[in-house]
């Protein structure tokens, strides 16, 4: 008869220490899918990723050059009939 409580005590505390281990993986997997997000936005936008401090990206850079932005305007000049793969 004396045993009853520890042995009850001994059940809360195992349930509560399975629920708190459950929480913290819950938690892992959120702080994973918020890293993902981070991780995606970051490969997309990789100007802004360098701003961010983020150098992963770096050599994905926009081509900016006065060469390149010449060749994209004469593209997008020309009839589509013109262009190479059409």
């Amino acid at each position: 008869m004396r045993r009853w409580p520890f042995v009850l005590l001994l059940s809360v505390f195992l349930f509560k220490g399975q629920a708190i281990s459950q929480q913290a993986t819950a938690a892992k997997a959120l702080h994973d899918l918020f890293t993902a997000a981070w991780d995606y936005d970051m490969q997309q936008r990789p100007d802004n990723a360098s701003e961010q401090g983020d150098r992963r990206w770096n050599d994905r850079w926009e081509d900016t050059t006065l060469a390149a932005i010449e060749q994209n305007r004469s593209r997008s000049l020309e009839p589509a009939s013109n262009r190479p793969g059409t």
